[in-house]
């Protein structure tokens, strides 16, 4: 060994040991990791969230332990790796005032991880080279896992496979000896209609269902194609059950009503998930048994040195992660005590004409709101009638789980039913109480009835209305101007009005002006409780 190489492997020696490789490691994820567990906690979707960062770590010390060869060789830190680590701990921690306040934004959510792949990969770089790159990069992308998926992949899929879900309940059921009749996304049974974020909302496991997919792959060491193979079956696994939960709530609610579809409905959801966790096991370890098992890493083992991280860096790094979280603290913090917080509410004493109604559990679920009011007109004889009102609540949400409003929108929801979108008139402001409501409106068709959909969202922190809240409308402009304001709660009200009639523009704009009047009244409440 010439006495370069030897000085060069002195470089890399740290006499303290691994700490300040793994303090970087943890300045990149864990402000990340913290930041995410209020979307873990609020989003069915990533609930399983919480054990991928576990999982990760375990799938890294699997793949030391199987890091084997015939030749040893010693490899020098990569120079480009310093660059990789210093660049994605400044672009983690630059993100971390958007996560702050938008948890559930994906965008801001794979910018964030990204770059904390980039500067994991930097650090596996300055340690060992290309070789421990390869080495780590599977437990660095399944770390991503935890990651909301977008909506250009998500809102395409679930609308698909709810749509195809509930044609085949129907289908089966209609066989079976119960005539059902689909239209959109809802069943039509004898005793009434099955929406189907009642029979398909299981499929908010499909992204639990991937994790565990990738994990038993990446457990049994496989090759590509018996990875391949494990998500496939997966995904066929859960869509399968979720068909079967389709079809027997169905029948549950045909048979006894919603009450008995809904004594069902947690527990049929529980079992579909267990039953795709167990096929995944068992395929995973089928296929091991039948596959010859390369491990992770073939060739020569490579001796890697923890680089020296000197104690001045470290301390900036203690010190700026520090600054950071106070600042993001004490910046969010200017809210508290600003005003009240202005909500919409249905009077107290309604008109002749209108009564209230009890929201299903299912639509706060499906909507991830707090609380919801609910009125139906009624006709001269005491009979429901076909307009009805609705007021959807997004209370203390400091995780900005109303500014997923969009999702759901009148030109999501009425398409799910059945109801075709005829077009959009312009926009008619409504003043009540000293406030402008601004109201987008929508012309739907559903069997030869025609909807005019009156849609508002109000922004109840500032006291302002949000026009063009609606599907395809990005709402990066609004969340980040709520980080520059110092907005920590993102609280809002959907107020929605239906006339079923075929009514000219202005006429039913005149309905909406007088309904809204004769139904809506301002209440205030204090902000988000201080921390």
């Amino acid at each position: 060994m010439t006495s370069s190489r030897v000085t060069r492997l002195r470089e890399n020696e740290n006499p303290t040991g691994p700490f300040g490789v793994v303090g970087w490691v943890v300045a990149l994820w864990g402000p990340l990791w913290w930041r995410l567990q209020e979307a873990w906690s609020v989003d069915p979707e990533l609930m399983h969230g919480w054990a991928v960062p576990v999982l990760a770590v375990y799938l890294w010390s699997q793949r030391r332990r199987f890091w084997s060869g015939t030749e040893s060789v010693s490899v020098r830190a990569s120079r480009w790796g310093r660059f990789a680590m210093v660049t994605g701990l400044l672009g983690v921690w630059l993100l971390l005032p958007v996560l702050e306040v938008n948890p559930l934004w994906p965008t801001a959510q794979w910018a964030a991880g990204l770059f904390a792949v980039g500067g994991s990969i930097g650090v596996l770089a300055w340690s060992g080279g290309g070789r421990l790159v390869r080495l780590g990069l599977f437990p660095l992308v399944f770390a991503l896992t935890a990651l909301a998926w977008p909506s250009i992949v998500r809102e395409p899929l679930v609308t698909a496979l709810t749509r195809w879900h509930a044609e085949i309940a129907a289908e089966i059921v209609s066989l079976a000896g119960m005539p059902a009749v689909v239209s959109g996304n809802v069943i039509e049974v004898k005793s009434g209609l099955i929406g189907v974020e009642e029979a398909c909302s299981g499929l908010r496991s499909l992204q639990a269902v991937w994790m565990f997919a990738l994990f038993f792959g990446e457990l049994h060491l496989l090759g590509l194609g018996a990875r391949v193979r494990i998500v496939f079956v997966a995904l066929a696994a859960a869509m399968f059950g979720n068909v079967v939960r389709t079809i027997f709530l169905t029948w549950q609610i045909g048979k006894g009503g919603a009450v008995a579809g809904m004594a069902w409905h947690d527990q049929a959801g529980t079992a579909v998930l267990l039953f795709t966790f167990v096929v995944i096991f068992a395929y995973a370890f089928w296929i091991a048994r039948r596959t010859p098992d390369a491990g992770p890493v073939v060739g020569a083992a490579t001796t890697w040195h923890w680089p020296h991280v000197s104690m001045g860096w470290i301390a900036i790094v203690i010190v700026g992660w520090a600054t950071l979280e106070i600042g993001v603290a004490r910046w969010f913090e200017r809210e508290h005590g600003a005003g009240a917080t202005e909500r919409w509410a249905f009077r107290e004493t309604l008109p002749l004409t209108w009564e209230s109604a009890v929201v299903a559990p299912a639509v706060i679920e499906t909507l991830l709101c707090t609380s919801a009011e609910e009125l139906h007109s009624t006709t001269a004889g005491g009979r429901r009638g076909a307009s009805l009102a609705g007021i959807f609540r997004w209370e203390n949400d400091a995780a900005a789980v109303g500014t997923l409003i969009n999702a759901h929108d009148p030109s999501v929801c009425m398409p799910a039913i059945g109801g075709t979108l005829e077009g959009m008139s312009p926009p008619v402001m409504v003043r009540i109480a000293g406030r402008d409501l601004v109201f987008d409106v929508y012309r739907f068709r559903t069997r030869e009835q025609v909807q005019i959909v009156f849609n508002a969202v109000w922004d109840a922190t500032r006291g302002e209305s949000l026009p063009g809240a609606r599907r395809g409308h990005s709402m990066s402009a609004e969340r980040l101007s709520r980080v520059w304001r110092g907005q920590r709660y993102a609280d809002r009200d959907r107020i929605v009005f239906v006339l079923q009639a075929d009514r000219t523009a202005a006429a039913a704009e005149d309905w909406l002006r007088s309904t809204a009047a004769a139904l809506l009244t301002v209440r205030e409440t204090n902000p988000g409780p201080s921390t």
